[in-house]
C-alpha cells in the first residue's frame, strides 16, 4: 500500500516513519484509503491510519472505490464550510465540514453508496 508520488512510490510503511509535528488535516478523495484489506497481510492498517500516525490530527479516507465525479464537489462543499464567512480552516470543524457535505449528497439524491464510504478519523 503506497501513496503514488511523481518522483515514486510513498510507502505505508515509510509514512509511519515519519514525524510531521505541524501537520493538520488530508483529505484523501482516492479509493480504499480508509480500508483494512486481506490482500496486503503484512499491512496492519490503512493510508489514512497512516497519515495520523504521522502526524495528521484529521484525516478524511474513503472505505471503498468512490466514483471520481463525486471527489470535486464533495471537497468543494467540505472546504466551503471550513472557510465560511472567510475564516481560516481549522482543523477541530473537519468532522463538521465532512458531515455537511454529505449531508449535501444526500440533500440532492445521490445515492447511499456515493458517500457512505467517506470517514473521518481523528480531531
Amino acid at each position: 500500500m503506497a501513496f503514488r508520488l511523481s518522483d515514486g512510490n510513498l510507502s505505508l510503511s515509510a509514512l509511519v516513519q515519519m514525524r510531521l509535528p505541524n501537520a493538520e488535516f488530508a483529505f484523501l478523495s482516492a479509493c480504499h484509503t480508509a480500508r483494512y484489506t486481506a490482500l496486503l497481510p503484512d499491512e496492519s492498517t490503512h493510508l489514512a491510519a497512516g497519515m495520523q500516525v504521522a502526524g495528521f490530527q484529521g484525516v478524511v479516507g474513503t472505505q471503498w472505490g468512490m466514483v471520481d465525479r463525486d471527489g470535486p464537489p464533495l471537497v468543494h462543499l467540505f472546504y466551503s464550510f471550513l472557510t465560511k464567512n472567510g475564516q481560516r480552516p481549522d482543523v477541530f470543524n473537519t468532522a463538521e465540514a465532512l458531515h455537511f457535505a454529505l449531508q449535501e449528497f444526500r440533500n440532492h439524491g445521490i445515492p447511499l453508496f456515493r458517500w457512505a464510504l467517506f470517514v473521518h478519523i481523528g480531531v
